[in-house]
């Protein structure tokens, strides 16, 4: 696919071989008179230089620069009067900015017609690309106007990653002083998916969703140019004819014209309106030689799709090729406007929004859902009203009238989904599989829970069910389950629950992600045997424990327990991945393993732990036989040794860990046959490494460290 790096290289590549050509360019003679120009005493306004007589439509007389010693022009060779160049532009819309590179490479031509290539590529800040293959043919007719027919094939791929193609054909009028064009635009019709546009919305009391569509629109452009004001000048002082250098020329456009697009599908609505284009072109300039110009231009342009489109842009043109070298003069007149650009919309229109049909909305796995009720503060009795509500609804939470008071327990069915106001759930059409998020209406709630034995929120032995967006404080505990599976409990907030925040008892499969549990009377968090996820939440100032976990076999990351009474994080074992979590300034152990570990401990952050009264407690401490993989942690200011380890062995892994000024050694353990290396302890106030046992066994290397007050800066084993 086309990107901006390939703009650059061909740029690169056509002004290395310009300026290389150039650096021998000379001027040859006096001007020498182009067909088609008015120009020297006694030679025609149109036609061929007198004493040529050729044809017309043949190919041009092969004539010599002038010398009056000949006569005039003499019958010898001459060079082709049409050159090729690049132009670079920049273009800074309202909507959008992109720039563009254009080549025109003449092909063959006789004294009156011209064949040639434009080669395009444009890239915007969107992420968007395109590219266009033109080839043309130009005339210039006995009434001394061009007539004009050009192809384009055009290939774009969206800001949707979507890839469209097109073929377009234009028709060209052009006289010395305006320009009347029409483009017809014919590219593939399907609809495409663009999934950024999906939508999901209440209507009737159901959620729908409609895919999100990308398509390529046919259509016709129409455009007059007229010339306002010109100067003359130019090389030979004429702005008629050539000749050599007798300063710029400023020349002045105005553009207008419309354009009709439509894209043949359901939904898309079509693309019409006015377009207007001002320009001021500087011709030929000193430093870039004949033929060369630069143009400022102004551009408007409105229709009912994508509103009022305006900007600015600035193009500047880089001859090059034999004609720079041999001709010596710039064109004029209707020369000039043999190789006027080809005026055109570059751009594949596209548009896409929600355009597609209806679908009724299922949950991610394929579940219906059954429908959508809502609570709020103004509710007679939400907790009946909460409990009425059949499986697989969604149930709204609303906290725009206020907070919600309750005495009571909102009991989950299998796949309902308790959504506060103003959060999304993620959903899918029935028919196509778009994935939506259906925001809820209203503001995020509040549930004040005035009972401490009764729970906020009970998951009972459910599935599938979710609770989402929601704050609670109160109850005994804010949310409780006992062995549910596939449940999510997402950007939830418990407090002062009179035992835990959230509690799921039992084995359990599911996800709890980005919620806060603060000032809860025992735990923040608290599982039995969890094998889901807990990921990204908040444990903090709770009575006892952050995280506790009897067996985390699934994955706990990315989760902070700061200042808990207790410990941070407090596992009986890990049989599956505890990564990138942090525990600072919690009164005990940042982390507490108890039992077997033989998953992964990776990348935590154990800060400013065990600083209370005792101040006998470990960053990490693994109480019992580690044979899993313990690297990239890091402890430091914690009020006993950073890592604590009573038997590392056989098959265990401790690298890569770091333990800096912390009350006691940095790593106190019994190596009894695992691997310990690589690992760094400085500053720390006892030893750097204590090994404990005496008797070490297993592998151990590269173990460094400095400025511990009790020495062993250093452990290895032969």
């Amino acid at each position: 696919m086309f990107r901006t790096s390939y703009l650059h290289i061909v740029m690169l590549a056509v002004l290395g071989q310009m300026f290389a050509i150039d650096a021998n360019a000379q001027m040859v003679g006096q001007p020498q008179p182009m067909y088609g120009d008015p120009s020297m005493s006694g030679q025609p306004a149109y036609g061929p230089p007198m004493g040529a007589n050729p044809s017309y439509g043949m190919p041009a007389p092969m004539t010599m620069p002038y010398d009056p010693g000949m006569g005039g022009y003499g019958g010898l060779p001459a060079v082709p009067q049409w050159g090729s160049y690049l132009e670079l532009e920049a273009t800074g819309l309202n909507n959008e900015a992109y720039g563009q590179g254009k080549v025109f490479v003449p092909m063959w031509e006789t004294q009156n017609s011209l064949n040639f290539l434009d080669l395009r590529v444009l890239g915007n800040d969107q992420q968007a690309a395109e590219g266009n293959i033109g080839v043309a043919y130009r005339e210039i007719a006995p009434s001394g106007l061009i007539y004009g027919i050009n192809a384009f094939y055009d290939i774009r791929n969206t800001e949707s990653d979507n890839t469209f193609h097109q073929g377009t054909l234009g028709l060209e009028m052009l006289s010395v002083n305006w320009g009347l064009r029409a483009n017809g635009y014919l590219p593939e019709l399907n609809a495409k998916a663009a999934p950024q546009f999906n939508t999901a919305t209440l209507q009737g009391g159901n959620i729908v969703v409609n895919q999100g569509l990308e398509a390529a629109y046919a259509g016709v452009d129409l455009e007059y140019e007229q010339k306002l004001f010109g100067n003359g000048g130019g090389y030979g002082g004429c702005g008629e004819c050539g000749g050599l250098y007798g300063g710029p020329q400023l020349e002045v456009w105005l553009a207008a014209g419309g354009f009709y697009f439509d894209a043949g599908q359901d939904n898309f609505e079509h693309i019409a309106g006015p377009s207007t284009r001002l320009e001021m072109r500087l011709l030929d300039l000193p430093s870039l030689g004949p033929d060369s110009r630069l143009v400022l231009s102004a551009s408007y342009k409105y229709d009912q799709v994508r509103d009022s489109t305006y900007g600015g842009s600035i193009n500047i043109r880089i001859p090059f090729g034999p004609q720079r070298v041999t001709r010596g003069y710039s064109l004029a007149g209707i020369n000039r406007r043999m190789v006027a650009p080809i005026e055109r919309d570059d751009d594949i229109v596209t548009n896409a929004g929600a355009f597609g049909a209806n679908e009724v909305a299922q949950y991610r796995d394929g579940r219906t859902i059954a429908g959508v009720s809502t609570i709020d503060a103004k509710t007679t009795n939400p907790v009946t009203t909460f409990n009425s509500v059949a499986a697989n609804s969604v149930i709204v939470v609303d906290g725009s009238q206020g907070d919600i008071t309750t005495n009571g327990t909102f009991s989950m069915k299998n796949g309902q989904t308790a959504l506060g106001g103003g959060s999304s759930l993620e959903v899918q059409g029935a028919s196509s599989g778009s994935v939506a998020n259906f925001v809820a209406s209203g503001t995020r709630p509040t549930i004040n829970n005035s009972t401490t034995n009764m729970d906020t929120f009970n998951l009972g032995t459910t599935s599938n069910a979710n609770i989402i967006g929601i704050d609670m404080t109160g109850g005994l505990n804010g949310i409780f389950g006992n062995g549910n599976q596939n449940f999510l409990i997402s950007d939830v907030m418990v407090s002062k629950a009179s035992r835990d925040g959230i509690s799921i008892s039992g084995n359990s499969d599911g996800t709890v992600t980005n919620s806060l549990a603060m000032n809860n009377g025992l735990d923040g968090f608290s599982f039995d045997t969890m094998s889901g996820t807990v990921s990204d939440n908040t444990a903090a100032g709770n009575t006892r424990v952050g995280f506790f976990f009897r067996d985390a076999s699934g994955t706990v990351s990315g989760n902070a327990a700061t200042g808990n009474s207790l410990r941070g994080f407090f596992f009986r074992t890990v049989s599956g991945k505890v990564n990138g979590n942090t525990a600072s300034g919690n009164q005990e152990f940042g982390y507490h393993f108890l039992g077997t570990v033989s998953g992964n401990v990776q990348n935590n952050v154990a800060d400013n732990n065990g600083l209370n009264m005792n101040g006998n407690d470990d960053g990490f401490f693994f109480n019992s036989g580690l044979t899993g993989n313990v690297s990239g942690n890091s402890s430091s200011n914690n009020g006993n040794a950073g890592f604590g380890f009573t038997s590392i062995d056989t098959g265990a892994k401790v690298t890569s860990n770091i333990a800096e000024s912390n009350t006691d050694s940095g790593f106190v353990f019994n190596l009894n046959g695992g691997d310990f290396s690589m690992n760094t302890a400085n500053n720390n106030t006892a030893m750097g490494y204590n090994e404990f046992s005496g008797t070490p066994s297993g592998t151990a290397s590269n173990n460094t460290g400095s400025g511990n007050t009790g020495g062993g800066n250093t452990f290895s084993l032969p």
